[in-house]
């Protein structure tokens, strides 16, 4: 039950399924990119499995970026391809312990995946945050983000 959504802006709306990560349990699943509009578990949609950062140069892996003034978690980053899938995020709350009083950022994570969308890496810039949580699980996660 997929329903296409056609978007004017350079930002495409796209639903990104989630599937089992190799090697782990049926309680982490990353974004797959995918057409559409996908129902999406929030207790088990897990951040983006990498082997490794690159440090030779600049990724998105598992970054927040900006686009024009709202920001973003990056799901899934196709490198090969510059393709970013990206969930929006907002303020729920404030920090406490080390980050007192700033601001707390969580992903708005719905019960489908319309509220994500598709960009090119050259459409969006990172921005310095940090993980609180250090947790796999993106409906779990907050963070600070710095300049916010």
């Amino acid at each position: 039950k997929t329903v296409p959504t056609v978007s004017p802006l350079t930002l495409k709306k796209v639903v990104a399924p989630v599937k089992l990560l190799p090697n782990s349990s049926p309680s982490q699943r990353q974004v797959v990119p995918f057409e559409g509009i996908r129902k999406i578990d929030k207790t088990t949609l897990c951040k983006q499995k990498v082997k490794s950062y690159p440090r030779d140069r600049a990724h998105f892996y598992n970054k927040v970026v900006s686009v024009g003034k709202k920001y973003y978690f990056v799901l899934h980053y196709d490198e090969p391809k510059q393709s970013l899938t990206l969930c929006p995020m907002a303020v729920k709350g404030i920090l406490s312990g080390r980050r007192q009083g700033r601001p707390r950022y969580q992903c708005v994570l719905e019960e489908t995946s319309k509220n994500w969308i598709r960009s090119h890496s050259k459409d969006c810039k990172t921005v310095e945050a940090f993980m609180v949580m250090k947790t796999p699980i993106v409906a779990q996660e907050a963070w600070d983000i710095l300049g916010a």
